[in-house]
């Protein structure tokens, strides 16, 4: 560890287990950086087809109260990758992770944008004009 930076690196089996290893490096005392390098090499008897995962990740975000319909599933390579838009940074990442945990991904990149639908005025200036 450099000035509070760690670099993970090596390989694991499923992107839980990297997810989990990134999160124990922050709760080490001083470290302000993690550097997740760690590869996903998924078993050949674990692997799925990236149309079961999609219909998986789709599944299991449809029954998440909390991730809009808005929210989309593409998967390639064993690749998720979120897009659509939510009005809170909470849907953005509970969708991400809710499917941490899904058999046979290698990652996960989060595309979804945040479009708040209550305009962020200056509610002072508001009630003055009135």
């Amino acid at each position: 560890m450099k000035s509070g930076a760690i670099e993970l690196g090596g390989h694991v089996d499923s992107f839980q287990e990297k997810c989990a290893a990134e999160h124990a490096a922050w709760r080490v005392a001083h470290v302000h950086h993690v550097i997740n390098g760690i590869r996903v090499v998924i078993p050949f008897d674990k692997r799925q087809d990236d149309d079961e995962i999609a219909l998986a990740a789709m599944s299991i975000l449809e029954w998440n109260c909390l991730v809009p319909e808005t929210v989309e599933v593409q998967v390639a390579e064993a690749w998720v990758t979120l897009s659509g838009s939510v009005e809170r940074h909470r849907q953005r990442e509970e969708a991400a992770r809710a499917l941490r945990t899904l058999n046979g991904i290698t990652g996960i990149h989060n595309d979804i944008v945040i479009q708040p639908t209550v305009a962020q005025g200056d509610a002072r200036g508001a009630s003055r004009r009135r």
